[in-house]
Parts: C-alpha cells; structure tokens; sequence
C-alpha cells in the first residue's frame, strides 16, 4: 500500500531533480523559503503537470493531494495521470515506454559521459567506511556515582 507522506517526498525528489525549488546562500536562507516562499513551476510543464506538482507539494498537509478519505486513489483520479490504465499497470500488462540496453550490471552505456570519466577522487559516491569497533581508542571513563550511595549527604 502507498501512503501519502512516501509520495510526498518522492514528488519532491522528483521535481528537485528537475530544477530546484528553493535557492538561496546557505541552509537558512533556503529553509525561510520553504517555509515562506510559494515553488515556482517551470514553465515547459504542462498544465496538469502543474496541477499535480502543487496538490502533491500543498505544505499543509491536510490540504494534499492524496489526503482526504479517498487517499492514493484521488492522485491516481488526476488528470495528468487520465492515460494510464492503473489496473493494467499493477498487473505489470503495459510495456514501458522506454527500455534500456543493458550488457550487464556494471554496463555505463546509458549514462552521460560527463559521469563516466569523471575521475574517481572526484566521484559523488564514495563508498562508505567500514567500521568494526566505532569506540576504538575510546577513553571516557564515567565518574563514580558517590552521590547515589547510602552514606551521601544528598540521600
């Protein structure tokens, strides 16, 4: 089952990578405009593009698309979705529109080159550390708890 937070954010993500709603100097000045500013639609996006971005981004949440009683089904009631046959793509009868060539798991042939070449040092996923003890050369030692004994003028 989808909910609707999930579909949220990944409308969010989804139009991020499009173009990014909020800019600004530095994290503070992005926050004030999420929380102040209205998102800017780009203008190539159709009309029900548009309709769907700003139910899916409404920053009240009770006011969401998908929020109501109906929940996901009033999303997939939109009009930009009006194409798809929900019932044949949950029953996975409907051939994508695009499918990639792939010659194996580490094939790079559908990525732009820019990516490809990029050095390694300069990648923007480096893979995560492995760490077996993460309090190797730890020190603390936690003071005595005199205070909690019986002969304790606090007790």
């Amino acid at each position: 089952m989808i909910t609707i937070p999930p579909c949220w954010y990944h409308t969010y993500i989804w139009f991020f990578l499009v173009q990014p709603p909020f800019i600004g100097g530095n994290r503070d000045k992005i926050q004030q405009k999420v929380v102040k500013d209205k998102i800017k639609l780009p203008a190539f996006l159709s009309s029900e593009a548009h309709s769907l971005l700003k139910g899916l981004l409404q920053k009240e949440a009770s006011k969401r698309l998908g929020s109501g009683p109906a929940g996901i089904d009033e999303i997939k009631r939109h009009k930009w979705f009006k194409p798809i046959n929900w019932k044949k793509l949950e029953a996975r009868e409907i051939q994508p529109s695009f499918r990639p060539e792939v010659e194996g798991v580490h094939c790079i042939a559908n990525f732009e080159k820019r990516w490809t070449d990029m050095p390694l040092s300069e990648s923007p996923a480096s893979s995560p550390k492995t760490i077996t003890n993460p309090f190797t050369n730890f020190t603390y030692i936690r003071p005595a708890a005199s205070f909690l004994q019986k002969s304790s003028p606090l007790v």
